[in-house]
């Protein structure tokens, strides 16, 4: 499609960056308002109120970039309360001289650690991802006549 800005499907010259077309199709709005109330009995009441929102047509939702991947915080503070418990149960353990039952203990901490590893690698793969992804979404065109999307290099 490069130099030919046509849609290789229906060959209409009717085409859009989809990056375009999600900005259009996305709006977002914030309202702030306040008043002032005075009751029969003299009192006075202040009141401050904040509006966030917004609004996205169905082709922009077709056309949306893809999700950034995010760390999932419950994951992980559930892993590191794996690795609480396991510290706790190993000093609880080992100070009523139970041996064996901390090395149940070192096990909890030894699978958090595990588990944060992997989580934080599945993590890199996923932002690694993202980043191809994106950039292959802004080569991304859209046509106005048959609705194929392609892309240009």
């Amino acid at each position: 499609m490069k130099g030919n800005l046509k849609c290789p499907r229906c060959g209409s010259d009717g085409i859009q960056k989809a990056r375009l077309l999600y900005e259009a199709g996305t709006s977002s709005i914030k309202m702030t308002s306040s008043g002032i109330g005075v009751t029969g009995g003299g009192s006075v009441g202040v009141g401050v109120a904040t509006t966030t929102g917004g609004t996205q047509t169905e082709l922009s939702q077709k056309l949306s970039p893809p999700t950034k991947p995010q760390r999932s915080t419950g994951l992980i503070l559930g892993v590191f309360a794996l690795i609480i418990l396991g510290i706790s149960y190993t000093i609880g353990a080992l100070v009523g001289g139970k041996i064996v039952h901390s090395l149940f203990g070192i096990g909890f901490m030894s699978v958090g650690f595990f588990l944060i590893k992997s989580l934080e690698e599945s993590l890199k793969k996923a932002r690694a991802q993202y980043q191809v992804d994106y950039a292959n979404w802004g080569r991304l065109w859209f046509c106005n006549r048959c609705g194929d999307t392609s892309y240009v290099e």
